[in-house]
């Protein structure tokens, strides 16, 4: 009977790994809260899903991996902090596409604040929904599109000023469910070098403005809050404000986007100056999704194109030279013509552009264009009510569809970067064979095939960690690799689960088939007996083996 039960929980664990996510996803897929879900992004037969990856050597993409795999295990609650920067143009702005990204990604690394906000509003033009900056006086604007503008634009393609000596800016933050907490205790203020720094009820008795840079103030407030009013320095001043970043003070992920109606590779490169003080932010991994705009002209040059990339790209990749740079290309569309809409042969033209200057300077590709469906995308999409009339931009939905793919490129990529340094340490104790083999004769005795990320993985423990359970899963397994009669012999639940750090027991945990007392759920038991049993071979003692120590910290190190 207890043989019976224990067979029971194994497959049952095992076909949860194996129907229930897509291999390329088991290390992440169900633990993202806004609901990344992959059934609906097949439910698009349009959609090229076997494309959907960030076009890079693994080795270009480490560093960024490895600071994403070290968030996982727990450095945001140290404050460690990773630091995202989308450019882009009217897709962008609006943040329909980075604001399921920044929630996705805060989700399963940690959310370390809402990032950079603009004050699009003040400037009479769209802003995203999650925030809003306000003011009591009337402000002038400029942006990086005006060839000749009133003043200059600063670091978010954008600038604000006023003509009145007294003024306010008031910024606030929404609650939606599904997003994460915008809540900040920090503001970081982007002003002009000529600017009076901004702060708190005029820098009385509440909080100050410390000046890091002549273009950067920073605001401490001591408290997490959602509604926040800055004034001039001293009560009074002038000068020109580019946007701030709000962050929490926590460590994690901080998704800065900055995004310009109609901006061209072009417009960031006339404001290359003010763009490189994007240097305070840091960025490790900087999108750049533009391309839509130069591609609705008639006029559209390749050769001209190209240079208008290496003119954008090139300055901001001396100043961020350890950053991770993914060019995205724009997915096929529609443009006016004296005839009404017609398809845009010119996107395929500047895909094939944005993709060689990748692959040219080394740069990662996301290539939307392929992804979204080549060149019948614009149809469907519009078709299955994912674009708007217009056929160039999209719908709520169709942004966060875009949003989903992104981040499942981004997260294939994390995978594969999470066997291999699985991989790195298997091998690294010198028994990469034997836990491949006996990975191998696990699958075959259960009669059920697992995922890449679990076939060498799954025995690791019952060699590293030395446990008693798991070494009985061990002598069976290399009684079968010597050929024994033990085919029918039980593999106990626990000695399947490897510890509550293991792969497959965090699975099991996640589908409430293991509570975190070691109880067994969802199974019928015939006596207390029989469920005594269960419950017990779920519950793994820690090692008293002092010599595998430093092995099992080497593991715990490379576990999600």
């Amino acid at each position: 009977m207890v043989e019976r039960v224990c067979r029971r929980l194994v497959l049952a664990l095992l076909s949860l790994v194996a129907a229930g996510c897509d291999a390329s996803a088991a290390s992440w897929q169900g633990q993202v809260g806004c609901g990344l879900d992959t059934a609906y992004m097949s439910s698009f037969g349009f959609i090229d899903r076997d494309a959907n990856v960030i076009e890079a050597p693994d080795s270009l993409l480490e560093p960024l991996m490895g600071h994403l795999r070290r968030l996982r295990r727990g450095a945001a609650s140290t404050g460690d902090r990773l630091s995202v920067l989308h450019i882009g143009d009217s897709h962008i702005q609006a943040d329909m596409m980075t604001g399921p990204m920044r929630t996705m990604m805060q989700s399963l690394f940690g959310n370390a604040g809402r990032g950079l906000v603009s004050p699009l509003k003040l400037a009479r033009t769209n802003e995203p929904p999650d925030y809003s900056i306000t003011s009591s006086v009337r402000w002038q604007s400029a942006d990086c599109i005006k060839r000749h503008p009133s003043f200059e634009p600063g670091m978010t393609g954008m600038a604000i000023t006023t003509p009145e000596s007294s003024f306010d800016l008031t910024i606030r933050v929404f609650d939606k469910e599904g997003r994460t907490d915008g809540r900040f205790n920090t503001v970081r203020a982007y002003h002009s070098p000529s600017s009076t720094p901004l702060c708190v009820d005029g820098c009385g008795n509440v909080a100050g403005a410390d000046t890091v840079t002549s273009w950067c103030s920073v605001i401490e407030l001591g408290r997490l809050t959602d509604t926040l009013t800055l004034t001039p320095k001293g009560g009074g001043g002038v000068g020109e404000y580019w946007g701030f970043s709000l962050e929490n003070g926590r460590g994690g992920v901080i998704y800065h986007s900055i995004g310009i109606n109609g901006a061209c590779f072009a417009h960031f490169s006339r404001i290359s100056d003010n763009m490189e003080r994007t240097s305070d932010l840091a960025p490790e991994l900087v999108l750049i999704s533009l391309g839509t705009n130069e591609a609705s002209t008639s006029a559209f040059n390749e050769e001209f194109f190209y240079s208008q990339i290496e003119s954008m790209v090139a300055p901001l990749r001396r100043v961020h030279p350890k950053a991770v740079f993914v060019l995205t290309t724009p997915a096929q569309n529609f443009r006016r013509t004296r005839r009404g809409l017609s398809p845009n042969d010119n996107i395929v033209r500047a895909r094939d552009v944005i993709a060689g200057y990748a692959r040219d300077k080394g740069l990662a590709l996301w290539d939307m264009y392929k992804v979204c469906g080549a060149d019948s995308a614009a149809v469907e999409w519009y078709k299955a009510g994912l674009m708007a009339r217009d056929r160039i931009h999209y719908t709520e939905e169709g942004y966060r569809l875009q949003a989903m793919l992104l981040f499942e490129a981004l997260m294939n990529a994390y995978d594969r970067s999470l066997v291999a340094e699985r991989e790195r340490v298997v091998a690294s104790v010198g028994m990469e064979s034997v836990v491949r083999r006996r990975g191998e004769l696990l699958s075959e005795a259960l009669g059920v095939r697992l995922t890449p990320l679990e076939l060498p993985f799954v025995t690791f423990d019952a060699k590293v960690r030395r446990r008693p359970p798991l070494s009985r899963l061990s002598e069976r397994l290399a009684s079968r690799e010597r050929g024994g009669a033990d085919d029918d012999a039980v593999i106990d639940g626990n000695a399947c689960t490897g510890g509550r750090k293991s792969l497959l027991y965090r699975v099991l945990m996640r589908a409430g088939k293991v509570h975190a007392g070691g109880d067994v759920a969802g199974l019928e038991h015939e006596d207390k007996a029989v469920k005594g049993e269960a419950v017990k071979s779920v519950i793994i003692r820690k090692t008293r083996h002092k010599e595998a120590s430093d092995d099992r910290e080497r593991v715990s190190d490379v576990a999600y």
